[in-house]
């Protein structure tokens, strides 16, 4: 049995990963500045989930994203490193999904007939 999630796949547009690369530099260079990584991330997860994109390709485009703009650890840097990378998902995550709730929370409860 074949996996349709698998076949209903998009990748990343070449636009998108830039935007991603320049959102995560600006994050690291900044220090950690979370309103405009968050901001960055929320308009690259709609545009993403638009085009089909799951969440989890996402994450994925992000962390590889992450490991070619952020230097490589030294021994001292690794939990740094690591936690900044765990904010990062997380800022994702909640950014993919965020204009959905908002649009679910936008709809009115059904009405019940009487």
């Amino acid at each position: 049995m074949s996996d349709e999630r698998t076949h209903s796949r998009h990748q990343l547009s070449s636009a998108l990963l830039a935007r991603l690369r320049t959102a995560i530099a600006a994050y690291v260079s900044q220090g950690g500045d979370e309103d405009d990584v968050s901001r960055a991330l929320r308009e690259i997860g709609e545009q993403a989930r638009g085009a089909g994109v799951l969440a989890e390709q996402l994450v994925t485009a992000l962390k590889r994203v992450y490991d070619a703009v952020v230097p490589p650890p030294t021994l001292a840097s690794q939990d740094a490193r690591a936690r900044r990378l765990a904010n990062l998902v997380t800022i994702c995550v909640r950014e993919y999904y965020a204009s959905l709730s908002d649009a679910v929370a936008a709809v009115p409860p059904p009405t019940v007939p009487s």
